[in-house]
């Protein structure tokens, strides 16, 4: 998916071997000729086996981007239905990365 970066959250630690970081970006979706605004935000992970944040170096607010994500996954708790969208890679339009930037948006390239 490619987008605009609005929002990158301060990293939370949640224990000793997970933090997390979440950056939104806006994309529009276009329907029978106009455009619509769509926010999505995504949550990036480091783990002692896997840091998707460090892909986040170098980005800030107002850059163009293509996020590199898993399929949305929607979990049950007390009632409530919540989802969340996990990237594994945010990549800077025209920054060299090492790593393609196509806008492939079908979410379901892995990083391994």
């Amino acid at each position: 998916m490619k987008g605009k970066v609005i929002a990158i959250t301060t990293p939370k630690a949640i224990n000793d071997t997970l933090t997390i970081q979440q950056v939104v970006v806006e994309w529009f979706k276009e329907v029978k000729d106009k455009s619509y605004s769509r926010k999505t935000a995504f949550e990036l992970k480091k783990t002692d086996k896997f840091d998707s944040m460090k892909s986040l170096n170098g980005v800030g607010l107002g850059d163009t981007v293509t996020v590199k994500y898993n399929e949305p996954e929607s979990r049950e708790y007390n009632g409530q239905w919540y989802t969340k969208c996990e990237a594994w890679g945010v990549f800077k339009e025209g920054a060299s990365s090492g790593k393609s930037a196509s806008n492939d948006d079908d979410g379901d390239s892995l990083p391994f």
